[in-house]
C-alpha cells in the first residue's frame, strides 16, 4: 500500500520502455567525470568481446607505447649523462615522428578514428589512466620531449672524461 502523498501510476513520470539495443559491443556513457565533461566512458567490453582487429590494434599500440616511453626515457638519460650515440638519434627520430603524427591528429592519436571503426571506442591512455589524466598525458609528454631535444642540442656532449682508448689488435 503506497504511503499518503506519494504519486502513483502515470504521475510517477515513468520513462517509456527502452528500444532494443543495437547489436555490437556494449559501451556505456557515464555521468560527467571530475573535469565536468560528459566524456567519461565506462568500458563494459572485455578482451574477448573486442573484435579481432581491435585486439590486434591494442597489442600494436601497447608495443608502440613501450617503444615511445623507452625513447622518452633514453632521451632524458642522455640529457643527464651527456651520452650521444645512435640510440639517441633513433630515440629523437622516433619522438619527432610521433610528434608529427600528433600534430596531424590535432593533439589526438591520428589512429583514434580507425580504432573506433574497428570496434574499440576507448582511447588507449584511458585503459591505464582516468580520462582527464589521459588527455593531459599527451601534451605533457610532448612538451617534455621537446624540452629534452632542445637541451640535447644546446648542451652538446659532456666534456671532462677522456674518450675510452680503442683496443689495438
Amino acid at each position: 500500500m503506497p504511503r499518503a502523498g506519494l504519486p502513483v501510476g502515470p504521475a510517477l513520470g515513468r520513462c517509456p520502455p527502452l528500444a532494443k539495443a543495437p547489436p555490437g559491443p556494449k559501451v556505456y556513457r557515464v555521468a560527467p567525470n571530475v573535469s565536468g565533461h560528459a566524456d567519461g566512458i565506462l568500458n563494459a567490453m572485455t578482451w574477448a568481446s573486442l573484435p579481432r582487429k581491435a585486439r590486434a590494434f591494442r597489442v600494436f599500440h601497447a608495443v608502440y607505447s613501450v617503444f615511445g616511453l623507452s625513447a622518452f626515457g633514453y632521451l632524458w638519460a642522455c640529457v643527464f649523462t651527456g651520452r650521444r650515440d645512435r640510440g639517441l638519434a633513433a630515440s629523437i627520430g622516433f619522438l619527432l615522428v610521433e610528434g608529427a603524427a600528433l600534430i596531424g591528429g590535432r593533439g589526438n592519436c591520428p589512429m583514434g578514428p580507425v580504432q573506433e571503426e574497428w570496434g574499440d571506442p576507448v582511447p588507449f591512455f584511458e585503459l591505464v589512466l582516468p580520462p582527464r589524466a589521459a588527455k593531459a598525458a599527451v601534451p605533457v609528454l610532448a612538451w617534455t620531449s621537446a624540452l629534452g631535444i632542445v637541451l640535447i642540442v644546446l648542451r652538446g656532449p659532456r666534456r671532462g672524461r677522456p674518450p675510452k682508448p680503442s683496443p689495438t689488435a
